[in-house]
């Protein structure tokens, strides 16, 4: 675009999702990826949140893959380490500007280093601050965001949190068929892809709370017909 940055063709995006556990979406995910031309792909970028579900999938179906921490994500991580060590509002936005501006040159240590100095000497207090920059330390080679744009590499995964909340959410409401509550995961995920160029995946997993639905309903309704099966796709009986 005119700043630079990598376009999507929307032409190139497929969603999937189901009501399942991690392992069997890991093989939904392997076997789409093969359809859309894995193989033949020059390079893998898993794109995700940084959780461990999602590093341990992409470890497993893309031992090669360049992986990256959604920049959103990794915002609100920062934003979330300014709260905890910050409690007036006009510290806390100050140094959320500050750190937002290294997160996206990628200089992680940077925003560590600061933070570390604001903490208190016994290690058993402030542990969210502490939570926090753990998570910048374990994730900071996969959070290089300006050398990433200039390879022009997608950084952020809005694509996928649109749809489910666009499309997966406001399917969820139309439906109502009973009164009890159920909490229900559903993933989905994108995959945006050249096969002279780069084959990139997003993923993410959305909570929806259902009123009207229960979990047996909803794993009927989106569940597509197929299932992994020490790990190879099968095609239901039923």
């Amino acid at each position: 675009d005119e700043n630079g940055r990598p376009v999507r063709d929307p032409k190139s995006t497929t969603f999937t999702g189901a009501i399942e556990d991690s392992a069997t979406f890991g093989w939904r995910i392997y076997e789409e990826a093969l359809r859309r031309g894995l193989l033949q792909a020059k390079r893998v970028i898993v794109l995700g949140d940084g959780a461990e579900w999602i590093k341990n999938l992409a470890q497993l179906h893309f031992p090669n893959a360049l992986r990256i921490v959604d920049f959103y994500h990794a915002k609100e991580h920062v934003a979330g380490l300014c709260k905890a060590l910050f409690s007036q509002p006009k510290l806390i936005a100050e140094y959320r500007e500050r750190w937002w501006e290294w997160l996206e040159q990628g200089n992680i240590e940077a925003i560590m280093e600061d933070a570390r100095r604001y903490l208190p000497k016994d290690l058993k207090e402030n542990k969210d601050a502490r939570r926090e920059i753990n998570y910048l330390d374990k994730n900071k080679e996969h959070m290089r965001y300006e050398q990433f744009r200039q390879q022009d590499l997608f950084i952020g995964s809005g694509v996928i949190e649109a749809t489910c909340k666009n499309l997966v959410g406001k399917r969820l409401n139309r439906i109502s068929h009973t009164r009890n509550s159920t909490l229900v995961q559903l993933t989905a995920y994108s995959v945006l892809t050249s096969t002279t160029t780069a084959t990139a995946f997003s993923t993410v997993r959305v909570r929806e709370i259902l009123t009207s639905m229960t979990r047996r309903q909803a794993r009927e309704h989106f569940s597509p017909p197929f299932r992994a099966n020490r790990g190879r796709v099968v095609r239901n009986a039923g």
